[in-house]
């Protein structure tokens, strides 16, 4: 259904509007939502933006699971700012 594409589209977008306005514990609660949903049109994207969250809240061990599946992403980008982030948090 279209409609329903589009919505969870515009969803996934709001959240990142969140995360650049560092507002990191809303978009957790909405990217948890989001991931829940169905089936997420954009999920490697929403785990990613998730993990970050979750650093930028001091919440690591909470990411890495995230970052250990996004770096067996077929996303090269996705991939490499995974393994780039995992680096820095040891």
């Amino acid at each position: 259904d279209v409609s329903s594409v589009d919505y969870e589209t515009a969803r996934f977008y709001s959240v990142v509007s969140e995360i650049r306005a560092t507002e990191y514990l809303q978009a957790i609660g909405t990217l948890q939502d989001y991931l829940a949903s169905e089936a997420p049109v954009k999920k490697q994207e929403a785990e990613w933006y998730l993990a970050i969250a979750y650093v930028s809240t001091g919440q690591t061990a909470a990411a890495r699971p995230l970052l250990d599946r996004l770096i067996s992403s077929p996303n090269a980008k996705i991939k490499g700012q995974a393994q780039e982030l995992l680096r820095l948090l040891e």
